[in-house]
């Protein structure tokens, strides 16, 4: 969990003000620490074992 929360610098994203929570599968929910309601989904692929993001969807804010 610790690489997809670091890799978030690739979308812009500081990994210290974001939660990471699996939602279902390779389904993930991105919320905001100290502000409730920014939230991102995202779906998770796996390449030479090693865990990306295939894409952040936008939820709410």
């Amino acid at each position: 969990m610790e690489q997809l929360n670091l890799s978030l610098r690739q979308f812009g994203l500081n990994p210290l003000e974001w939660d990471i929570q699996r939602l279902q599968g390779s389904q993930y929910l991105i919320s905001h620490k100290y502000d409730a309601g920014f939230e991102f989904h995202g779906q998770v692929e796996y390449r030479a074992s090693k865990p990306r993001w295939k894409f952040l969807r936008l939820w709410s804010i």
